[in-house]
């Protein structure tokens, strides 16, 4: 009584293993694409990184140029127009709150890409025993 509205199919072997095959590769592009995302996420991490190291390299030269220009004696005219172009830049709170979570999410990548790795590999197996 439970089997009302049930239908069911037999299909052969070979498209048994036809489709269990293809079950399989479509598995595995979508771990590829899952570590390539990762991958991805990890670049624009890194790039955000290096826009703030080089934030507060930039930062660390204007410090120095500045330094340097107050112990060069000038007339107030080239005082008054460097004022006016130096912009104020740090690193915030949350630049460096960011490079924190980076660190925890790397950590965590590393163990999310050995399980995908893992996983790929237990696919590969299963469809060389297929063929």
């Amino acid at each position: 009584m439970g089997n009302k509205g049930q239908i069911y199919s037999r299909i052969g072997y070979e498209e048994a293993m036809s489709s269990r095959k293809n079950i399989l590769e479509m598995q595995i592009n979508l771990l590829n694409l899952m570590r390539n995302i990762g991958e991805y996420k990890d670049l624009r991490k890194k790039e955000l990184i290096w826009k703030i190291k080089m934030k507060s390299l930039l930062k660390e030269v204007k410090e120095k140029v500045r330094d340097i220009e107050s112990k060069v004696p000038k007339s107030e005219e080239l005082k008054d127009h460097r004022k006016n172009d130096i912009p104020k830049e740090m690193v915030t709170k949350e630049e460096m709150k960011e490079i924190k979570e980076f660190k925890k999410l790397k950590e965590e990548k590393i163990q999310k890409e050995s399980s995908i790795e893992l996983e790929l590999e237990e696919i590969k197996r299963k469809l060389q025993e297929m063929s």
